[in-house]
């Protein structure tokens, strides 16, 4: 309904928008930012920051800053890369950091009508995410290396995968191995098609590299155990 896909458009109108107004300052012109302003944003030493840029150099490209502008923001360096605030962003919401948790949870918050309004959606989860995601990044069915996910939401580093009950029927050691690849980077959540949009969002807050979250309805299989969050780290 258009309500709704205005009321989705209007809490994600602009992900960089959100850090601007949690306080981050570039340092260079054009809303350029240096290692520098990033890491204070987040509170992280930049050997953190570092380590993460090396991780993620597929999904963050750094702009060669020239000698004129580098002197400008008052340093001597010959050179030194600067960073859009889409890349920023996609650090600022990637990182597992208490900033990047608020932020996660302010961006996810906002949606809560969202939640509310929406109409049942077991089977459409694209048409739901292209919606929800429209400024993050989203893309379907994307290739990840040698491997093929569902959902890979670019400034979210996440990746989202609509799967049957517990992949009972996948093999299970090739699944095992196809989750630490993806893990290396990236935030994986698995979630079975019938649950709904807030117990997505809460098992988005939890993902982060080196972990998978999964989400079934567990009610409907044949052991007993209880709806909610399993969340296994490699």
């Amino acid at each position: 309904p258009d309500a709704l896909q205005q009321t989705a458009k209007a809490a994600y109108i602009d992900a960089a928008k959100m850090i601007q107004e949690a306080g981050f300052k570039c340092s260079a012109p054009n809303n350029i930012a240096i290692k520098k302003d990033i890491a204070q944003f987040l509170d992280i030493p930049e050997s953190t920051l570092d380590s993460f840029l090396r991780k993620h150099k597929t999904d963050i490209k750094p702009i060669k800053l020239d000698r004129a502008t580098i002197r400008s923001i008052g340093f001597k360096a010959s050179t030194m890369n600067g960073y859009s605030l889409d890349d920023v962003t996609k650090v600022a919401l990637g990182m597992d950091s208490i900033m990047g948790m608020n932020l996660k949870k302010q961006l996810f918050g906002q949606v809560g009508p969202f939640i509310k309004l929406q109409t049942p959606v077991q089977t459409q989860w694209h048409e739901s995410f292209k919606k929800i995601f429209a400024d993050l990044g989203l893309n379907n069915n994307y290739k990840l290396g040698p491997y093929q996910v569902d959902f890979f939401v670019a400034k979210l580093l996440l990746v989202l995968e609509c799967n049957g009950y517990c992949h009972r029927h996948y093999d299970v050691a090739q699944e095992k191995k196809r989750e630490a690849f993806i893990t290396k980077k990236y935030g994986l959540v698995r979630f079975h098609h019938t649950i709904d949009l807030e117990t997505l969002f809460n098992g988005i807050l939890q993902a982060q590299p080196g972990k998978v979250v999964q989400l079934y309805d567990l009610q409907n299989l044949s052991q007993e155990m209880p709806l909610g969050l399993n969340i296994s780290a490699h």
